[in-house]
């Protein structure tokens, strides 16, 4: 129990599981010569506030720049016990815009209603808005019933600004247009996140790293790339680069993977240039293969990165091709990337051919005073050859 000297008693929050009765002690003092006694008592008790519910039908997520986005179907429920949407008043269907940065698109004025309150108090599917495009307002012609419903659909939300974390954003209002005290939140949630882009390093595409008369290489700069983050920071867990087309090269030929900022994006890396990802892990089957970075790092600005290895067993024939941004606009490398601020998952995007590959042609004197000629020819707009023949 608990002891209270302030008159009422607030027990709202108390939780029906923990106290199931309610017990009443006083202390009564005696005055001189009489026994003491409780002449007028009383117990009252206020029931909560009688409000309709919303729910839209799922959790929406939104990226930061999406264009004009469809809704969720939205239900508004009469409570159960008292009538609180009336045609004195109207409904009005906020988006808390101090918590997420949205809009209703304002164009569209011409909503889809379903639910036992449409046709009967709820007569025209036109809308409109108020407080900027934040305030979808609904005309009702007759107050509802307890426990109508009226399932709004058809309209679109717009102007995704800013990111944030998942959070309830929609509100109902039945107390007209000044009202400004929410009767109900959505049970579901509306997430903004930010966006991840890879492009090509602002320096352009490495050159070919096998146009060498030795049988190694060391530190050879093979790849190179752009990744720019807009919205939010972003935390990359893995970056996988993609090998195809490999001739000559087993795993072992290929150590001491590095992936570099290349903080001015000259092309060259410099001191104070910062190693990320961690140490990477190549793994080649035959024609095939990767290189894994799997240490997580944020980024928060664009940045452009170099991918370097030592490559040894370099010999005529043979070849490894990085795979690249092709005209399907489909990235890689693979990256695994969630925002910082949304705490959702980002999956990377490019713009096709924003990673245009290299054109080498080279030729030397080798063994034998044999003429080897090294030639790398436009394989398609979404790849690169190193080769040695």
């Amino acid at each position: 129990g608990f002891d209270v000297s302030a008159s009422p008693l607030d027990i709202s929050g108390l939780k029906t599981t923990t106290y199931n009765r309610i017990c009443l002690v006083a202390d009564l003092s005696q005055s001189t010569g009489n026994n003491p006694s409780l002449d007028e008592w009383t117990v009252t008790w206020e029931p909560p506030g009688v409000n309709p519910t919303v729910s839209s039908a799922a959790n929406q997520t939104f990226a930061i720049g999406d264009s004009v986005t469809a809704i969720s179907p939205i239900t508004v429920t009469e409570n159960a016990s008292e009538v609180t949407i009336t045609a004195a008043n109207g409904l009005r269907i906020a988006i808390a815009t101090g918590t997420v940065d949205m809009l209703w698109d304002t164009t569209d004025t011409t909503a889809s209603f379903s639910g036992t309150a449409w046709t009967d108090d709820v007569t025209s599917n036109t809308v409109s808005y108020e407080g900027g495009g934040s305030v979808l307002v609904i005309s009702v012609d007759n107050d509802f019933e307890v426990n109508d419903t009226l399932i709004i659909d058809g309209l679109s939300f717009k102007n995704f600004n800013s990111t944030n974390a998942a959070v309830s954003a929609i509100d109902v209002f039945t107390g007209g247009a000044t009202d400004q005290t929410s009767d109900a939140d959505d049970d579901k949630t509306i997430a903004i996140k930010g966006t991840l882009t890879i492009g090509g390093h602002n320096a352009g595409q490495e050159g070919n790293k096998l146009d060498i008369i030795a049988t190694s290489v060391t530190a050879a700069e093979l790849f190179s790339f752009k990744l720019t983050p807009s919205g939010e920071s972003v935390n990359i867990t893995q970056l996988k680069a993609v090998l195809k087309n490999i001739k000559g090269f087993i795993t072992s030929d290929v150590t001491n993977a590095k992936l570099t900022v290349d903080y001015d994006g000259d092309g060259a890396i410099e001191a104070g240039d910062l190693e990320v990802g961690g140490a990477g892990s190549v793994s080649i089957s035959g024609a095939t293969g990767s290189i894994t970075f799997s240490s997580a790092w944020a980024t928060s600005t664009t940045r452009n990165y170099i991918l370097t290895a030592d490559i040894a067993n370099i010999s005529g024939g043979n070849q490894m091709l990085f795979e690249e941004v092709n005209t399907n606009a489909k990235a890689s490398p693979f990256i695994t990337a969630s925002g910082i601020t949304s705490s959702l998952s980002i999956t990377p995007t490019s713009a096709a051919l924003s990673v245009l590959p290299g054109y080498h042609t080279s030729s030397w004197t080798g063994w034998r005073s044999s003429l080897h000629t090294i030639s790398c020819r436009s394989w398609c707009a979404s790849r690169r050859w190193l080769r040695r023949r």
